[in-house]
């Protein structure tokens, strides 16, 4: 079981976001479910972990830094279906008063490519099949492609992922079909 490191399970953020569960937990943030009060629908709440010794003015910069990025990661989102889709980016209220910012992106029902990985393993079953793994990669692959070459009004400019690891390529269920997202661009 992952900690409710920002001790908000329970409570509702943003004036929207009731939050149910935490779900995971990396080095630099913990992800939670939520449920959106408008949407009538749930939402992954990704709330960052950074140092609390910012003043005012840099906890601001940050956050408008971090404003910049979803807005480009919402274009991304929009050209590359691929990638996941983020909703919102604010900074949390929590009780104890750190600053947390938090991005609400799509929630994904199904498994990270690790995830599958690990239980084919653990079962005993052989590696995926070479045609599974093109058919689960090749969206990634043509979203990487599209994202170093990603046209903007100002002209195209390269955005690089950084972090590429099965963690982070996640495969849901739409439709009966399988449909492969990136996370953490």
């Amino acid at each position: 079981m992952v900690e409710d490191h920002f001790g908000i399970v329970g409570t509702t953020q943003a004036g929207a976001y009731r939050v149910e569960a935490v779900v995971a937990e990396g080095g630099f943030g913990v992800v939670y479910r939520a449920f959106h009060d408008a949407f009538q629908a749930p939402v992954a709440l990704k709330c960052l972990k950074i140092p609390q010794q910012l003043n005012a003015d840099h906890q601001q910069e940050f956050l408008t830094k971090f404003r910049e990025e979803a807005a480009l990661l919402f274009r991304l989102s929009a050209s590359i279906p691929a990638v996941v889709r983020p909703l919102h980016v604010d900074r949390l209220t929590v009780s104890d008063g750190r600053f947390v910012p938090f991005m609400a992106l799509e929630w994904l029902d199904g498994e990270g490519l690790d995830s599958l990985i690990a239980r084919r393993a653990q079962a005993g079953k052989p590696p995926l099949s070479l045609r599974r793994i093109i058919r689960l990669l090749t969206p990634v692959a043509r979203a990487l492609a599209r994202a170093h070459h990603f046209p903007t009004p100002e002209g195209p400019i390269a955005i690089v992922h950084r972090d590429l690891k099965p963690d982070n390529i996640f495969i849901e269920r739409v439709n009966g079909e399988e449909v492969v997202k990136i996370f953490d661009f």
